[in-house]
């Protein structure tokens, strides 16, 4: 979050979205994949509270597990059902 300028940096310039991102992109890198799907389950409730940026929360976090390797599938099934159609869309193309 340094990058964005730091909490003060990313309210001043509305960067919500790339500090939610983020914060995606570095829990997958600390935790082992059973983590971040129990993480999933556990707030689905919470995540799908504020679509308008969780959903970029959720997105990196499907993003960058399945570059470890992590199947979308499994993933999308325990996100937000209000996400769901937009992450297949995104990361399972037909």
């Amino acid at each position: 979050m340094a990058s964005l300028g730091g909490s003060s940096g990313i309210i001043e310039n509305d960067l919500y979205i790339s500090a939610y991102e983020l914060l995606g992109c570095a829990l997958v890198e600390k935790n082992p994949l059973e983590v971040i799907k129990e993480f999933l389950a556990v707030n689905e409730g919470l995540l799908g509270e504020n679509p308008e940026q969780l959903y970029y929360f959720v997105e990196s976090i499907i993003d960058h597990s399945i570059v470890r390797g992590a199947s979308p599938e499994s993933l999308i099934a325990i996100a937000p059902s209000s996400y769901k159609p937009f992450l297949r869309k995104r990361f399972i193309p037909r």
